[in-house]
């Protein structure tokens, strides 16, 4: 039988879970399995701007569900932009940074179970399973501003810990750093504004139980440094208001419509799918949560300042969704973290029993690490990213489709129409041309269908009103258009080449290529 304490105590152990984690996420994107679509592509376009053309930005990507009326932070830009600068617009070493960013979380992780938990043991063994975990794999390869807070929330709830629980008085660095951790985690995703919510509850926590008050000076070093840090997302919103964009009747609140009774029903089913994919993506078994729950409450010595620090974490989401009902997955970022920690809070302790139970949380990390594995090889192979709304082709994909056109064209002018989401922008095929297809064949296609002047993008290809002789359709997966509307988009551009091309249909995944030739 395995010496696991002998084993845990290895001063190695820790940099080759954090190796593992890096190694399974440069593995998951291998061969360009990059989820790639029109929100990947307007920030690479707009990022790009900032260095290539000095355009420096103050306003983020928009917040979905809001009809472009509300937007994260800018941070995101500027951190992604040297990458894409340097990589000359690959979307794959962009990928490699926010890897490295999703990496060091595990790092994080780890630090809060030595320090929440008191135990090595318990961080070692919580971040084995974020290193491992085929969601926080996906967090940390997913080419989108909110994959940020898998590295800044987590973050923030170690400084909330050492600021307000801890028992000793914290330095003021501590108030700074905390501060700039918040505004950094805001600037990553606006939902994350809810953290507020838990510093509150650790501030009258810090107040009842170790009577400490906090000093003035430290409470404000925070509150500046929070607020200089979204300082550029209070002037976005602001102009927007200026300008009458920035209203409640501008966003989409139809969820109002439901009872308070309707939407706890769907945040308590909603927590439960995400602790079901979070510990078996393989197959959501209620019997494995049931043993898990019994696991963190029966198993687990857990005092009453863990417990506050992690509900306050794990349900700071709750008065979002109260108020707006939204069920992405990437709204949850970062509770993967305080999950992962009382699971091996309650691990902890069975390893420290008799050897039945040192073999039962063995068997748990093995089937964990097995599930978790396997599926990450299915959803490889499927081309599905879990936290990317549209379903479909990946960047390896995409990157066929259009060496085959080139291939097809031989050389000659051609053009192109697409049937994307959002519908009619073009923003995603106009960056993939001009990125991979110029670098790669000298020359750049043209684009057939609705004027693109009011997208973003609208200038990197020449747009014409006719096809030339070599014309290609390609069309997108899951873009929630119906049959209808995708059978008049293909019979509208036969009818475009006057129905006297041949045509030839070609498929890469999901992903569809109709060739017109005159």
């Amino acid at each position: 039988m395995i010496n696991i304490k002998k084993l845990l105590n290895n001063k190695y152990v820790l940099p080759a879970i954090i190796c593992l984690g890096f190694v399974l996420r440069v593995f998951s994107i291998s061969h360009n399995h990059i989820f790639f679509y029109f929100d990947q592509a307007r920030d690479a376009t707009i990022s790009r701007q900032i260095i290539e053309q000095k355009d420096f930005k103050i306003m983020g990507p928009s917040v979905s569900g809001t009809q472009d009326s509300v937007y994260h932070g800018v941070l995101y830009y500027y951190l992604i932009a040297p990458f894409y600068y340097f990589g000359h617009g690959n979307p794959y070493i962009v990928t490699l940074f926010l890897i490295t960013i999703g990496t060091l979380s595990i790092l994080i992780t780890y630090l809060l179970g030595k320090e929440v938990f008191n135990s090595k043991t318990t961080g070692l063994i919580a971040a084995f399973l974020h290193a491992t975990s085929v969601i926080c794999i996906h967090q940390s390869t997913w080419l989108s501003n909110p994959t940020l807070s898998g590295f800044f929330v987590p973050l923030t709830y170690y400084l909330i810990w050492r600021v307000f629980f801890s028992s000793k008085t914290q330095p003021v660095k501590f108030f700074l750093l905390l501060g700039i951790s918040l505004a950094l985690s805001v600037q990553s995703a606006l939902q994350n504004i809810t953290i507020l919510g838990s510093i509150l509850i650790a501030f009258i926590y810090s107040l009842k139980f170790h009577q400490q008050v906090q000093s003035f000076k430290k409470m404000v070093i925070l509150l500046t440094a929070f607020a200089m840090g979204i300082m550029s997302m209070v002037l976005t919103e602001f102009l927007m208001y200026q300008r009458g964009i920035l209203s409640f009747d501008t966003l989409n609140l139809e969820e109002h419509s439901a009872s308070l009774i309707q939407v706890i029903q769907k945040i308590i089913l909603r927590y439960y799918a995400l602790l079901a994919d979070l510990l078996n993506p393989m197959a959501q078994l209620p019997w494995l949560v049931l043993a898990v729950v019994l696991l963190i409450i029966c198993l687990g010595k857990i005092s009453k300042k863990q417990i506050i620090w992690s509900l306050s974490f794990i349900l700071a989401p709750i008065w979002l969704l109260i108020w707006h009902f939204r069920d992405p997955n990437h709204t949850f970022i970062g509770i993967e973290v305080p999950t992962f920690l009382l699971i091996a809070n309650g691990l902890t302790n069975l390893i420290t029993k008799n050897q039945l139970k040192k073999t039962l949380a063995i068997l748990f990390m093995v089937v964990f690490v097995f599930s978790n594995i396997s599926q990450m090889l299915i959803w490889k192979e499927q081309q599905f990213q879990y936290f990317g709304i549209q379903k479909g082709a990946f960047l390896n994909s995409q990157l066929q489709l259009i060496d085959k056109t080139y291939s097809l064209a031989n050389g000659e002018p051609f053009s192109f129409s697409s049937l994307t989401s959002p519908y009619a922008i073009n923003t995603t095929w106009n960056y993939l041309y001009k990125w991979y297809g110029q670098q790669q064949y000298g020359f750049v296609p043209s684009y057939v269908g609705i004027n693109q002047n009011n997208f973003v993008g609208n200038d990197i290809l020449p747009e014409k009103s006719s096809p030339k002789s070599w014309h290609f359709l390609i069309n997108e997966p899951d873009t929630t258009l119906s049959k209808k509307m995708e059978d008049d988009f293909f019979l509208e551009q036969k009818q475009f080449s006057n129905n006297q091309a041949t045509s030839a249909n070609y498929e890469f995944g999901r992903l569809k290529l109709m060739s017109l030739h005159q």
